[in-house]
């Protein structure tokens, strides 16, 4: 059951879980719903220019690659672990969300730790992994989340 849950967690973070986020922000908001999406989708723009060049520069192997003991229990998107792009994203996601719509937070915790303990579960990151790429969203994703509530 665990290794079900966590493949699944890890397949909702593979990216068509954001398209129903946003639509589901339109639904919610209508057309006053596009500054968030405007602060989603810089803040994520800019997170995954920064992405790749973050896994070349420290090209740091795998969980289940330094311990063949681990199994990895779904394919993973790309070779390198640091950071963990999934909650990258994930936080990328919910930072502007939650900034606009203080409600969503306590979910948004909750979506968060189940994708982190996924991705650590799917042997594909570390704990630091996982911390860094959830600093990263956070990091970019309150300035760019100020900067269009400023602008807007």
């Amino acid at each position: 059951m665990a290794k079900t849950c966590a493949v699944a967690f890890t397949k909702l973070g593979n990216g068509w879980i954001y398209p129903v986020i946003m639509a589901a922000i339109f639904l919610r908001w209508g057309y006053s719903g596009l500054r968030i999406l405007v602060a989603v989708v810089a803040t994520n723009g800019i997170l995954h220019a920064l992405y790749p060049r973050m896994k070349r520069y420290f090209s740091r192997a795998r969980p289940y690659v330094i311990d063949t003991n681990l199994k990895c229990l779904a394919a993973p998107l790309d070779k390198y672990s640091f950071p963990s792009g999934h909650t990258m994203t994930l936080t990328g996601v919910f930072v502007p969300i939650d900034i606009f719509w203080h409600a969503a937070l306590p979910s948004s915790i909750v979506l968060g730790f189940c994708l982190a303990w996924s991705r650590l579960a799917t042997a594909h990151h570390y704990p630091s992994d996982v911390l860094a790429g959830t600093l990263l969203g956070i990091g970019v994703g309150l300035p760019i989340t100020a900067m269009v509530t400023w602008v807007w």
